[in-house]
């Protein structure tokens, strides 16, 4: 990060840059955190603060929660548009509310969403789970398994606690880039699926020596024993395993990797050509935001038709945030 643009952000911002596994980022992060409330964010993607404080004022009225996060949007800016659509729409009404540890990890696993690790965490809770994570990654690394780190937050979240989705729009994703991991799902990739490693006998050491581990680190600050947790965290991954491969064998899915596979051909070969097609396309079927002043009413009605409420005054100021082309620390 250029030193003029450190520079002038408040005195409540901490920049360190250490160039290392996130994991690794995520465990010095942990370290360092006072404050009642965690929440991660990647570097490109931007939280709303009504919605943050929607979550905050949740977590604050609901002590049987531990987790909150509120609905997203994706967004890609091109030229002088930005487009948004929403990303995640299975959230809509999602809670992990079971009163037992067992049932909340196998209803998440079943019907996986991602809705705790980029959620507002309460600070115990977020600090312990990746402190295990991290060390339950110093045994499986150096093999890669495609978003395990997400994999492994989420069902531990939900052996320590509930956690619950709010209608308030809080999360902005950049889907501009392909990320620093290819899902393999969608291509060629250096990564695995979780269910290819989870299946695979030759894992089984390494397996329970994980299970051992995240079992034994999550016990302290729960009230369940590690046999108990290890047991529900085998079966929560073997529902995870059996939903990621059965999302990986849609016929969607399939034809998601053809088309990518032609996609890519099409963007190498002729790629004037390209730029007008899916500008066009872009335009048709993803325009939720325009670029210039945005006409917060159809934005709003259209938000809304997918359950997301938000806050007006975040609409003008994203507006103005990429009529400026620049993030204003």
């Amino acid at each position: 990060m250029p030193s003029n643009i450190v520079r002038g952000w408040s005195a409540n911002i901490c920049y360190f840059h250490r160039p290392e596994p996130l994991i690794s980022r995520l465990d010095f992060a942990a370290k360092l955190t006072h404050s009642k409330y965690v929440a991660l964010l990647a570097d490109d993607d931007l939280f709303l603060e009504s919605g943050l404080n929607s979550c905050m004022g949740e977590l604050e009225t609901n002590s049987n929660l531990i987790a909150c996060m509120g609905r997203t949007l994706g967004f890609r800016q091109s030229e002088d548009e930005l487009y948004a659509w929403p990303v995640y729409e299975n959230q809509a009404g999602y809670a992990v509310a079971e009163n037992s540890p067992r049932h909340r990890v196998l209803h998440h696993m079943t019907y996986y969403t991602p809705s705790t690790v980029y959620s507002v965490v309460r600070r115990r809770e977020w600090v312990a789970v990746i402190s295990s994570i991290k060390k339950a990654m110093n045994l499986i690394e150096p093999t890669k398994i495609y978003a395990l780190e997400e994999y492994l937050f989420e069902s531990s979240l939900a052996v320590l606690g509930r956690s619950t989705v709010l209608s308030d729009l809080s999360w902005l994703r950049n889907l501009e880039s392909d990320g620093a991991t290819k899902n393999p799902t969608l291509g060629r990739s250096d990564y695995q699926l979780f269910s290819d490693w989870w299946q695979d006998s030759q894992n089984n050491a390494i397996r329970e020596q994980v299970l051992e581990l995240l079992s034994g680190e999550l016990s302290q600050i729960s009230e369940l024993k590690d046999d108990e947790i290890r047991e529900i965290l085998r079966e929560g991954f073997a529902k995870l395993s059996e939903f990621i491969l059965m999302r990986h064998n849609q016929t969607i899915y399939r034809r998601i990797r053809f088309r990518r596979r032609v996609t890519l051909h099409f963007r190498h070969k002729f790629p004037k050509i390209w730029e007008r097609l899916s500008s066009r396309v872009n335009k048709d079927s993803q325009a939720l935001i325009r670029g210039g002043p945005l006409n917060m009413i159809d934005t709003d009605e259209i938000l809304q038709s997918f359950g997301i409420l938000m806050n007006p005054k975040d609409l003008e100021e994203i507006s103005a945030l990429f009529a400026r082309r620049k993030f204003i620390p």
